[in-house]
């Protein structure tokens, strides 16, 4: 777990000046408050922090359908190992920047990536704010914002410019408990409102009119995501001095680009599709287990499933903690990490 930190800054006092015998001359006076203040600066900047604090992780995920399941079509050897690295700093109370960058290796194969690829993350760049608590209720309030620039391969082909997210929380703690609400909201910058290819190395029919003019290019199938929405609840529980649990539940709206050519129906739209902007819904459940095994060091555990909140029938919710249904290709994934700050 990471330590909160923050700059420490130096104040210069009045230095006293020593006695003397024999009344010491101005320009000797100058000279001896100089040198205390010059000891005074060397004794402050070597016992303040260093004004920037670091973070690297490790982690390895796989499906947990690949050690229940007994299917014949079971992908048995997914596995991706997650390597990230971040850095924060305070330039003033309560206020701190923050930027990180990940790289996956993908030890397995499947239709979208090949056996050992590697890929980096969005590089990020955030502001957080510590806020303030409410006296009466004991609730702290607190905001921060990102920016996601576009240095993966997922955001390079789908033309991203750039992704942005704000998120208001509040949470209120219980002794060792502690419960957080999160309000998110997000919104991406394409280049174009769908994925473009080059036209010499597709082979594809395009709806007629039903492509915007992306000059040489030619627009694929879908509509990108434009915007979203997040709410999110979090529960934190410590015990035995070094453990702690916890419980994270995200539903989440995502809406398309409306780009001119889905606003009415053509030849190709569904007879009961309803024209529009795209909307799909998400739930996202997170069972966490930590333990800090040094002032600087930790390890977790965690269970995440993530899939659509009904079933595919539409008659029932789906638990959203774990995939009870799907044994092939399981929902839900297992990481198990590793944290050191500097």
């Amino acid at each position: 777990m990471m330590k909160k930190w923050m700059v420490l800054i130096a104040l210069m006092g009045l230095i006293a000046t020593p006695a003397y015998a024999d009344e010491p001359t101005e320009g000797e006076q100058g000279d001896e408050s100089a040198e205390g203040e010059i000891a005074e600066e060397e004794a402050e900047q070597e016992d303040a922090p260093f004004p920037i604090k670091g973070s690297v992780s490790t982690s390895g995920t796989f499906g947990a359908s690949s050690v229940l399941s007994e299917s014949e079509y079971t992908q048995t050897d997914y596995f991706v190992w997650d390597t990230s690295v971040g850095f924060r700093y305070s330039p003033i109370d309560k206020f701190t920047l923050s930027t990180g960058l990940g790289y996956s290796k993908y030890l397995s194969e499947d239709g979208i990536v090949k056996q050992r690829e590697g890929r980096l993350s969005d590089l990020s760049l955030g502001l957080s704010w510590a806020g303030w608590k409410e006296a009466v209720s004991g609730i702290r309030f607190n905001a921060s914002g990102s920016l996601a620039f576009p240095t993966s391969d997922a955001s390079q082909f789908q033309g991203r410019i750039l992704g942005s997210t704000l998120t208001i929380g509040a949470n209120r703690g219980f002794g060792g408990l502690s419960l957080t609400y999160q309000f998110r909201f997000n919104k991406n910058f394409h280049e174009y409102t769908s994925k473009v290819g080059d036209p010499d190395e597709l082979d594809l029919i395009a709806r007629d009119g039903g492509a915007e003019n992306v000059g040489s290019g030619v627009a694929l199938g879908g509509v990108l995501p434009s915007f979203g929405i997040s709410n999110r609840l979090i529960l934190g529980f410590g015990f035995l001095e070094r453990f702690n649990a916890s419980m994270l539940l995200a539903y989440n709206d995502t809406w398309s680009y409306d780009n001119g050519t889905i606003t009415a129906n053509d030849e190709f739209t569904a007879e009961n599709a309803v024209a529009g902007r795209g909307h799909s819904q998400s739930v996202v459940g997170v069972l966490g287990l930590g333990v800090s095994i040094l002032d600087n060091l930790s390890a977790d555990l965690s269970f995440v499933t993530a899939g659509q909140p009904l079933t595919n029938d539409n008659k029932s919710v789906r638990f959203p903690f774990w995939d009870f249904e799907n044994g092939q290709s399981s929902r839900t994934t297992v990481s198990l990490g590793l944290g050191a700050s500097f």
